[in-house]
């Protein structure tokens, strides 16, 4: 049978666990914070790359648009 101080001792274990892992998360999100805010160079990467991607769809919509209207530029090239 468990007395009641192995129980309490068994606890503040459990306890000193918690904390230490609650510790390691607090890091983890602290980091992960670091890397995605606002002003991380990982999103400054990222908005430039959207901003790369939205400027290839308008050209692609030219170009459709273009060859649309005049189908015979693939062949003569204008």
């Amino acid at each position: 049978m468990i007395t009641l101080d192995q129980l309490i001792a068994s606890i503040k274990g459990t306890l000193k666990s918690v904390d230490a892992t609650l510790i390691v998360a607090q890091k983890s999100m602290d980091n992960i914070a670091g890397a995605t805010g606002e002003s991380s160079p990982m999103v400054y990467e990222m908005n430039r790359t959207l901003e790369e991607v939205q400027a290839l769809a308008r050209s692609i919509r030219v170009l459709v648009d273009h060859l649309e209207r005049q189908p015979e530029s693939l062949i003569r090239g204008k």
